[in-house]
């Protein structure tokens, strides 16, 4: 399956602006929220095919977005993002339901490494 359509969660507009014009180039429909009740809104509307999640958002955490997003019926693949992570958190959140967790500062051409694995995942 080819991911087409992304969504970026950051409360961050930067770095929101930064994976969508990114991400737009390369030929996704990327969709952005700064905060976890818009984005879970358009998880539900929208069903993106992947997600790239913030952990520290305001109002809500990654961790709780992620386990909401877990009981929808059509769920995207989500990828954790955090500047202050460690390996604990990393695997707490991979059990959880993460497909991926990137550290920030993001590296542009690890986004599309994460895209081609997270298409493989899906294929099979």
């Amino acid at each position: 399956m080819k991911i087409e359509t992304i969504l970026v969660v950051d409360d961050e507009e930067d770095i929101c602006t930064l994976l969508k014009t990114f991400l737009d180039e390369q030929g996704y429909t990327v969709s952005v929220a700064t905060d976890g009740h818009s984005a879970l809104e358009l998880v539900a509307h929208e069903q993106p095919d992947l997600v790239f999640l913030d952990m520290k958002l305001h109002g809500m955490d990654g961790l709780e977005i992620i386990e909401r997003i877990n009981k929808l019926e059509q769920k995207p693949l989500v990828v954790m993002l955090s500047g202050h992570g460690t390996t604990q958190l990393e695997k707490m959140l991979l059990k959880k339901g993460a497909f991926a967790y990137l550290y920030k500062p993001i590296a542009l051409e690890q986004l599309t490494e994460i895209i081609c694995l997270a298409e493989l995942a899906m294929a099979s």
